[in-house]
């Protein structure tokens, strides 16, 4: 009597997500600035997600992970691509701790900062410089 072979159905390898805690999300943020030697570095939401382990980041989730990076010695703060610029950045706080320290007596008049403190400083004409911040970028 012949043997029938078995017919083989192909398997399909199933791809399963584990989601990380969002302390083992800052901590593979951490490892990434340490062994990158960078003070600040640009993290893609698609790259957040991957280290995640996730589909989508709720805002409570992206949350914790910028709290226990925090914890890690690193600030992360979320680009809303307003200024052409999406993402995250992420930034080493001893790189901020390092920042040179600026006095308003060197940025500010005599008589800007007495109408600063009076309430009569005219923001509407610094409207101008300040909306050039997004121009930088564009």
């Amino acid at each position: 009597m012949k043997t029938i072979p078995k017919f083989q159905v192909p398997t399909k390898e199933i791809k399963r997500t584990i989601y990380k805690e969002t302390w083992q999300v800052a901590a593979l943020i951490a490892i990434m600035m340490q062994r990158s030697g960078q003070t600040r570095m640009r993290l893609s939401d698609k790259g957040l997600r991957a280290l995640s382990g996730r589909t989508r980041l709720e805002w409570s989730v992206r949350e914790r992970i910028k709290l226990d990076t925090l914890e890690y010695g690193y600030l992360i703060h979320h680009l809303d691509g307003s200024a052409g610029v999406s993402g995250n950045v992420v930034i080493s706080l001893s790189a901020l701790a390092s920042a040179k320290p600026i006095k308003r007596t060197e940025v500010f008049t005599d008589d800007e900062w007495k109408s600063i403190s009076n309430g009569t400083f005219d923001f509407n004409i610094q409207d101008d410089d300040l909306s050039s911040y997004e121009d930088d970028y564009e």
